[in-house]
């Protein structure tokens, strides 16, 4: 499928969806998992800043990570639906949110000491150019923090859900190997660390939908 009509898609799903799109994790287990992620993903920013910094959140969504980042800093979040920038907006008045492209970030280079993307980088069709963009905005030694599915080779019943997100609502999930992410992030930028959430060895876990965090600095 072309990259702009899955993009097209995947903006029409979300705009229509907007701040409904949090009632989509009503299992159990799904809001588990994304809270969990939520914690690592501050516990992993935590451990590579030690003062207020400016944040940019790619994909911003509902605003599920606005109020624990705007304790770290200046916070300011883009999306490109326009029902999720207006309830961010109302939500959280006092936060700066663009409706943007993340191919296309609206801001002047080194702008950011931290650039973060959570739950959205596999809608992402042009991975490559958005992490351009990243460190373009990222300040000198600035932070990127990327969190994302993992690949599920052997999970039938995420790959059939991945089937039925593109066939009923029109986008794409792309998860990424930690070799497939790794080879995105190191010719932009350095001291790439991969790891995978939750981090089990048990069978049961390693079948089940798992996550990838990948950081670096410009």
């Amino acid at each position: 499928m072309d990259p702009e009509v899955i993009k097209d898609k995947t903006r029409k799903t979300y705009n229509e969806v907007g701040p409904e799109y949090d009632s989509w994790y009503w299992f159990k287990k799904a809001r588990e998992l994304r809270a969990g992620l939520r914690k690592r993903v501050l516990e992993v920013l935590d451990s590579k800043i030690d003062k207020k910094v400016k944040i940019l959140e790619l994909c911003s969504g509902t605003g599920y990570l606005v109020e624990e980042l705007s304790k770290r800093g200046e916070y300011s979040g883009l999306d490109f639906a326009p029902r999720m920038i207006s309830h961010c907006e109302e939500k959280h008045p006092q936060c700066k949110f663009v409706l943007a492209e993340a191919e296309e970030i609206p801001f002047k280079e080194s702008s950011f000491d931290v650039v973060i993307c959570f739950w959205s980088f596999h809608h992402i069709v042009y991975p490559e150019n958005v992490l351009s963009e990243i460190k373009r905005v990222l300040k000198p030694n600035g932070v990127v923090i990327i969190a994302t599915f993992k690949d599920v080779r052997f999970n039938l019943a995420a790959k059939l859900g991945d089937i039925m997100s593109s066939r009923y609502w029109g986008f794409v999930t792309k998860r990424y190997s930690p070799k497939a992410m790794r080879a995105l992030m190191e010719p932009r930028f350095k001291n790439v660390d991969i790891e995978i959430y939750p981090e089990s060895k048990k069978l049961l876990d390693l079948l089940g939908i798992r996550f990838i965090v990948a950081s670096g600095r410009k």
